[in-house]
C-alpha cells in the first residue's frame, strides 16, 4: 500500500506541475477532466480505508488524463 500511495503522490505532483506549465495549450474540457481525476486521487490517497486496487486504478486514470497534456504539448510543437 505504501508503494501505491507513493506512486499516487508522484502522479499527482507530476500531473499538477505539467498542467500548470502547459494548461494554455489545453482545452477547458481537458483541464476540467484532469483536475477532476486529480481531486479523486488526492482524496483516495488521503483515505486510510481506500482499497489498494482502487488507488492503483485511480492513479492510472490520472496518468491517462495527463497524457492529454503531452499530446497537446507535442501537437502544438508540430504546428510551429
Amino acid at each position: 500500500m505504501v508503494d501505491a500511495k507513493n506512486e499516487a503522490d508522484t502522479a499527482i505532483h507530476t500531473t499538477e506541475k505539467s498542467l500548470n506549465e502547459y494548461k494554455d495549450k489545453l482545452g477547458q474540457a481537458d483541464i476540467d477532466e484532469i483536475n477532476q481525476e486529480l481531486t479523486k486521487l488526492r482524496e483516495m490517497a488521503a483515505d486510510a480505508s481506500a482499497e489498494l486496487n482502487d488507488l492503483k486504478d485511480q492513479t492510472e486514470k490520472v496518468k491517462n488524463a495527463a497524457m492529454k497534456i503531452g499530446k497537446a504539448m507535442y501537437g502544438q510543437n508540430n504546428d510551429s
